[in-house]
């Protein structure tokens, strides 16, 4: 996993910083245990999380993340999220986060954007100031959000 962590990075850096910013990713999505593992061994879920530290590994101003969790139990999407928030608040580069679902648009966006069906239009735009780790689905203003979001996808 390591060296493909590596891989997107600049050849420009010593090899000694890319091991050590890759094991830095690493533990930050909780794989540090599996840095010398092969794709090969790694569960589904495992090997979204290497995707999300390769994506933060090749530097650039801007990340785009298509669909990074679909397909995941909630469980999965759920630690997956939390590696995504642990890894952006070390590195705040802007995220493009295309999603479909509109709760993990509110639980990891800051500004989210309802795009409407060809001629593509925004239809709706949201500011979320509330940290990531503190947004919790239960609360009055998630639900309102998404019952809003929701109305404007109509």
């Amino acid at each position: 996993m390591r060296g493909n962590i590596e891989f997107v990075m600049d050849r420009s850096i010593s090899y000694n910083e890319r091991k050590k910013e890759s094991d830095r990713l690493l533990r930050l999505v909780e794989l540090d245990t599996f840095a010398d593992y092969y794709p090969s061994r790694l569960s589904g879920g495992m090997r979204q999380r290497v995707s999300i530290a390769r994506a933060f590994a090749s530097h650039s101003d801007i990340i785009l993340m298509d669909e990074p969790l679909k397909g995941l139990d909630f469980t999965l999407k759920q630690n997956m999220i939390r590696s995504f928030s642990r890894i952006w608040k070390t590195d705040r580069r802007t995220v493009i986060f295309v999603t479909h679902d509109v709760d993990e648009a509110i639980m990891m966006g800051a500004e989210i954007m309802v795009m409407s069906r060809p001629h593509v239009n925004i239809v709706a735009h949201e500011s979320i100031s509330e940290p990531p780790e503190s947004r919790q689905p239960e609360s009055d203003q998630f639900k309102n959000l998404k019952q809003k979001l929701i109305k404007a996808l109509g």
